[in-house]
């Protein structure tokens, strides 16, 4: 399963896998059209793979939203879901009007 975060110093959003087979996250960003495959570590021989782009993580939202099986995960997730859209919205707002003061 894969795991939605934001923090850090640039306050990114992130959707990320982490597997020890590189195969199976290329298949899925094969399937799913987008994101990225890197090593992670070297030593524990794992990769990932990543969204972090407001297109991908509203794609990778609706395919996951309603999907999970525990109750309390799908309480978790939409409140999740609310918080992330609400950060999105409000960081894209932000850089659309420097973009249009420029």
């Amino acid at each position: 399963m894969g795991c939605i975060r934001s923090g850090g110093q640039n306050e990114l959003l992130e959707f990320k896998i982490t597997q020890s087979s590189a195969k199976i996250l290329f298949f899925i960003k094969k399937k799913l059209g987008f994101g990225t495959v890197r090593v992670q570590d070297k030593q524990n021989k794992t990769h990932c793979f990543k969204v972090n782009n407001k297109n991908g993580l509203e794609k990778i939202i609706s395919l996951l939203n309603g999907n999970l099986c525990l109750e309390s995960k799908k309480r978790n997730l939409s409140y999740d879901y609310l918080r992330i859209i609400k950060y999105i919205n409000k960081r894209y707002y932000i850089l659309k009007i420097l973009v249009n003061q420029v």
